[in-house]
């Protein structure tokens, strides 16, 4: 197989304690084929300094120091200086197996995907499983998904074991499909809007289920930090998505974004409650429901039962409350 060019991203910020071994994983990749560009994001520990070394060390790394601007815009620098057919985001807190880019790039240099996406499992701060890593073989099989089916696992109620349909740090993608998108500037979430977007021009996809990245969790990492804010966050981002469709795009997305967003607000009123984000949350609200709760009442795809049990529980919190105690949130 011909190695065409694939350009990694990696967003950098105080990541001292595990760059170096995210990097040296990249670096043993079988396929040789990459560039690897890191995005300094203002970082006020060693990372600097420790992309430099790399840099010198590999030529295929090189990296960009810019102030501290935020994940979203650090990996839009990186798509905006990326030269390769392909492109892969990657964290710099986590760890990538080495057979990781050939058994991607092999399925998506036949042209007949627009992305590839792999399992994943969880590791602790010391890189110690927390999830059973299955013994995948390297002819572990292959899921082929249409657009849709990726839309429902996208906007499901929760991930998918291990397959992160939300993630892009395990996903392959055509450099041809991304196109100009770019990240939504916000630091949780905006995954979730880069794959929801690019889905609606994705013509088939497939899934290698074969554990090829190890996702790191620790109290320092962005999914970890302030709670209350990455929720609002994800509403935020939600109704941004909202508002870049209309009930005349494209039925199936529309419907499964509204469902969505229904089922986050009404979760995240009872999480945010008491908060310093709450009233801006419940003016979010407003207006939301204001713009499209007759076209989400009538929406058909989203359950009747779902509705109505929105639909009360705006009406009558208390009740709404009783519900989200008793489905243990």
């Amino acid at each position: 197989m011909q190695e065409e060019l694939i350009s990694i991203i990696v967003p950098v910020y105080n990541a001292a304690p595990y760059l170096e071994e995210c990097l040296e994983s990249i670096a043993a990749q079988t396929y040789t084929g990459f560039e690897c560009i890191l995005v300094d994001d203002g970082s006020t520990d060693s990372s600097g300094a420790i992309c430099d070394d790399f840099c010198r060390k590999d030529s295929r790394f090189r990296v960009i120091h810019q102030e501290n601007s935020g994940v979203g815009f650090a990996r839009n620098r990186g798509l905006d200086q990326a030269r390769g057919t392909y492109i892969q985001f990657i964290d710099s807190d986590d760890v990538v197996l080495p057979g990781m880019l050939q058994a991607a790039a092999t399925l998506i240099q036949s042209g007949a995907y627009d992305w590839v996406s792999w399992n994943a499992a969880r590791i602790d701060a010391q890189g110690k499983p927390t999830d059973t890593i299955p013994g995948d073989a390297a002819g572990s099989h292959i899921r082929e998904y249409d657009s849709f089916e990726r839309l429902q696992f996208l906007t499901g109620s929760s991930n998918h074991s291990q397959t992160y349909p939300s993630a892009i740090w395990n996903k392959l993608y055509s450099r041809s499909l991304v196109g100009g998108l770019r990240f939504i500037h916000a630091c949780y979430y905006e995954d979730f809007g880069f794959n929801f977007i690019l889905l609606q021009k994705t013509r088939r996809t497939a899934h290698l289920c074969q554990t090829l990245y190890l996702w790191r969790q620790h109290s320092g990492s962005a999914t970890h930090t302030d709670f209350a804010k990455q929720v609002f966050e994800s509403i935020t981002h939600l109704a941004s998505l909202l508002s870049l469709t209309g009930p005349d795009n494209d039925i199936p997305f529309r419907g499964r974004l509204l469902g969505l967003t229904y089922r986050q607000m009404q979760t995240a009123c009872y999480s945010l409650m008491g908060t310093d984000f709450y009233p801006e949350f419940s003016a979010l609200c407003k207006d939301v429901r204001k713009n499209t709760l007759r076209e989400y009442a009538s929406t058909k795809m989203i359950p009747l039962t779902e509705r109505l049990a929105i639909l009360v529980a705006w009406h009558f919190p208390h009740i709404g409350k009783l519900f989200f105690k008793l489905l243990g949130n």
